[in-house]
């Protein structure tokens, strides 16, 4: 055990840092405020010079207590490696777990003035003694714990911040309790107030509703970052037409990853892939890349690159039909010809009895059956008389783009919008085929596919 007192006593973090990163096997950093006007944190470099995972935890409130700056180091590097996660209103610790090698308990931030002018105080646990008194078990249950109050990194959390450290620099004072109101407006359809710990705990369908919004807007910034990746020239294959938009690129390569890499035989050992990719996703996705630019080995007319090609051309038609001027006026064979082609609708389609959708018991053909049930989902409406089109078009267009997940959760739930056989799999997909500029489709599939990428993200029971 060492005391870490910086310039007191000569033990400095970086000292700390230094000896330990090359030796630990990922970084867990739960720091309140990180500060560096250039967004170069050393911890955070040393974590991607050394090729280590690292989840750091950040404060969120009205102060700005990591700058934008480092938000947007995290964003830019669009690293599966390098995770930055927001804990609101009630994060205050200063621990820093490198596993494997120790823990760093004390009174750091991350700033240049805590790490090498301050004096801060705290300890440095080697590895070995964290079984002593229960302090391993009470330190995985910290970062479990804090993982339920923390919110993935969103380019709107970035620009939020930016915004309200901006205007905060110009308005000091007494304008400091307008900006407080300000943020407490702006902050509603992004991250929620924490009352903290010992709040009344939601139940029920308000539980889950949270845990959905939560998780949803969590894994659409993984998927953007992996978009971002995936249309690269280096990672794009050359029959994808470079003009496609990046979220059905992504779309497509987890597709392909998922039925054609992560099945075997009849099953799909996604758990498996996960415990084998979570550490070491950097790698895992390098090698996902180069497959898929370069792996494409099926004859013509095979499932793979036909099933692939064919999606990103109908691509348009499905962006045009879904879209906001066209989509309350759909007929039924237009629809039909949208629906049948949604993954999620499809899967539910083809386990449902066959003379439930009008065709004969023994019809087991999987685009007889998808057409058959987008056919039959037209005229259906809610309990309260919503038809299919008005709840779809309520999802998409009901509000703004930061609400969605709220609109996809009670499009599903809420009885004025529900509609049999639409669930939340199949809406989130369509929301990326109609808006593929800003929504990676997303259903049951593409989160399979990305845990199986060592992404760890919630996969529908």
């Amino acid at each position: 055990m060492k005391f870490v007192a910086g310039p007191v006593n000569n033990v400095l973090l970086r000292d700390v840092l230094h000896g330990a990163i090359t030796y630990c096997t990922q970084v867990r950093a739960a720091v309140a405020y990180a500060n560096a006007n250039t967004g170069h944190v050393e911890l955070f470099e040393a974590c991607k010079s050394a090729g280590k995972q690292l989840t750091y935890y950040g404060r969120y409130d009205e102060t700005v207590p990591v700058s934008p700056e480092v938000l947007y180091w995290f964003l830019a590097e669009r690293s599966p490696a390098l995770v930055c996660k927001l804990v609101p209103d009630i994060l205050h610790a200063k621990v820093i777990w490198w596993e494997g090698v120790g823990v760093y308990v004390g009174s750091a931030n991350l700033s240049d003035r805590a790490w090498y002018d301050n004096i801060e105080a705290g300890v440095f646990v080697e590895e070995s003694d964290l079984d002593e008194n229960g302090f391993r078990d009470e330190l995985i249950n910290f970062f479990d714990v804090l993982e339920t109050h923390a919110v993935q990194l969103e380019e709107g959390h970035y620009t939020h911040l930016k915004q309200v450290r901006d205007e905060r620099q110009k308005r000091l004072g007494p304008i400091e309790a307008s900006l407080r109101n300000d943020f407490e407006n702006k902050r509603k359809s992004r991250i929620p107030k924490n009352e903290g710990l010992y709040a009344p705990v939601k139940k029920g369908a308000d539980k889950r509703r949270d845990i959905f919004i939560k998780e949803w807007g969590s894994t659409l910034q993984v998927m953007r970052d992996l978009a971002y990746h995936v249309s690269q020239p280096t990672n794009r294959p050359d029959w994808i037409d470079p003009n496609t938009p990046e979220g059905l690129q992504a779309d497509q390569f987890l597709h392909a990853y998922y039925f054609q890499r992560v099945r075997e035989g009849n099953s799909y050992p996604v758990e498996s892939f996960f415990q084998s990719n979570h550490l070491s996703r950097e790698a895992a996705l390098a090698e996902a890349f180069e497959w898929w630019k370069n792996g494409w080995n099926w004859p013509s007319g095979g499932y793979g690159y036909t099933a692939e090609a064919a999606a990103l051309q109908r691509a348009p038609l499905m962006e045009a039909n879904l879209s906001k001027s066209l989509l309350r006026g759909l007929s039924q064979v237009d629809f039909t010809e949208v629906a049948k082609n949604i993954y999620a609708l499809r899967d539910y389609a083809f386990r449902q009895p066959s003379v439930s959708i009008g065709l004969s018991p023994d019809v087991r053909d999987y685009e007889l059956k998808a057409e058959a049930f987008a056919r039959c989902q037209y005229p259906r409406k809610s309990a309260e008389g919503k038809s299919i089109l008005d709840t779809i078009y309520f999802v998409l267009y009901g509000g703004p783009d930061a609400d969605i997940a709220a609109r996809l959760w009670d499009a599903v739930e809420e009885p004025r919008w529900q509609i049999q056989g639409m669930g939340i799999s199949t809406l989130g997909e369509m929301a990326g085929w109609a808006l593929p500029n800003r929504f990676p489709p997303r259903n049951g599939r593409t989160s399979k596919a990305l845990r199986a990428l060592g992404y760890d993200v919630a996969v529908p029971k």
